[in-house]
């Protein structure tokens, strides 16, 4: 803004008056940036001048200072322009709605809207979602679903901001149901989901621990082409879990670890940071004296081998040995394709020589099989993927288990 100031002074110092364009210019400037002081200073110039402002001007400046909580100021803009003109447009209602609704002022809110109808502004969707947002964001459903309705009445067919305003509410009250109807209503209308609003479905089912229909709602948005939601959602949902010391409550840590799961089950690989959640999940489960299942072994193991923290996988596993947990398939077959991956193929096949030991489903004529075979390819030098691991295990699996 420092050379528009620079060439207003160059006009006035050649004696050329700045006209509306120019000041209209400079407070869309200053507003955009911030700088309301500016903004003010600049709108008494431009009416000391005898120079009426702009509707765009007077709505840029109404939303810089409501943006600072200057309501009264912005209040004083608008009655200017009843008072002197230009007439306020519905943008100019919107800014002042949203004002006195991110105050918490619904007195106010109401009187606007009155205001609003009565001198012949239609409300558009962007109006009624700012209502239906301002009492929804406070839980206060009652009142949005009555605008909501108020909305169709008046022909203003609600959009997915509308439906995902409400779905978002429902979701952190916990009635899911609520948020499912309105779900269900929307792709009746014919209004398309969006990542936001299966996003704010997905977080609500999976913090009241309903994962099952979580991971059914990521399916959905994938087959409809939607991208799954991304590491940070699921990490924030954990830390939501985990936060203020909710990871101490056993269920939480259940849900978790649950959720790592349905991480993985859509393809979105925990990071190293949660992976750190996850242990630290996992010692207070142990430390609390819970009864920890393999499924539960099975994701933190998972989860270290995939962060390449074999090492403390390992030192895990020897701890369920040491503990007497009987191990199932799964398990070994997540360490040997993890041992493998890192070169540690010595340690991979005394692992697959112990399955039986510690009563899997393989019996000793399967491992010894395996167990040469893997042998024979060792000598010769090749390289063994994590993933042929995996399969001599699973075929080897399903050999026993259909005889």
């Amino acid at each position: 803004m420092d050379k528009a100031e620079k060439v207003l002074q160059q006009m006035l110092d050649a004696g050329v008056q700045p006209d509306n364009i120019t000041y209209s210019s400079l407070i869309n400037g200053y507003s955009s940036l911030g700088m309301w002081k500016e903004s003010v200073r600049t709108f008494k110039d431009m009416s000391n001048c005898g120079l009426t402002p702009c509707v765009i001007s007077c709505n840029s400046f109404m939303h810089a200072l409501c943006k600072r909580g200057r309501i009264k100021e912005a209040k004083d803009i608008f009655d200017s322009m009843v008072k002197n003109g230009p007439k306020p447009n519905v943008a100019c209602y919107s800014v002042l709605l949203h004002g006195y609704a991110t105050q918490g002022c619904f007195a106010d809110v109401g009187n606007m809207f009155n205001l609003m109808e009565s001198n012949g502004i239609t409300p558009d969707h962007h109006v009624f979602n700012i209502l239906i947002n301002a009492f929804a964001r406070r839980g206060m459903m009652d009142k949005a679903i009555l605008i909501f309705e108020d909305m169709r009445k008046k022909g203003v067919n609600p959009n997915v901001c509308t439906y995902s305003t409400l779905i978002s509410a429902y979701c952190r009250m916990g009635r899911l149901s609520d948020a499912l109807e309105k779900f269900n209503h929307m792709v009746d209308v014919g209004v398309p989901p969006n990542s936001p609003v299966y996003s704010c479905l997905i977080q609500g089912h999976c913090i009241h621990g309903y994962l099952v229909k979580a991971n059914e709602l990521i399916s959905e948005m994938m087959n409809k082409g939607i991208p799954p939601p991304c590491i940070k959602f699921f990490n924030s949902i954990i830390n939501n879990l985990c936060k203020e010391g909710r990871v101490a409550k056993v269920g939480d840590m259940k849900e978790a670890l649950r959720i790592v799961d349905v991480m993985t089950s859509v393809g979105v690989e925990p990071d190293a940071g949660r992976t750190n959640t996850a242990k630290k999940i996992f010692n207070e489960m142990i430390d609390c004296g819970m009864t920890v299942s393999n499924a539960t072994y099975n994701i933190v193991l998972g989860g270290l081998c995939r962060n390449n923290c074999t090492d403390e996988a390992i030192m895990l596993l020897d701890k369920l040995f040491a503990m007497n947990i009987k191990n199932d398939v799964v398990i070994f077959t997540t360490m040997i394709s993890a041992m493998f991956k890192v070169g540690r193929r010595e340690e991979a096949k005394k692992l697959f020589a112990a399955i039986s030991t510690y009563g899997t489903l393989l019996r000793k004529a399967e491992v010894a099989k395996a167990g040469n075979y893997l042998s024979k390819i060792d000598e010769n030098n090749f390289a063994v993927e994590a993933s042929t691991a995996s399969l001599l295990l699973s075929l080897f699996s399903m050999e026993v288990k259909s005889t």
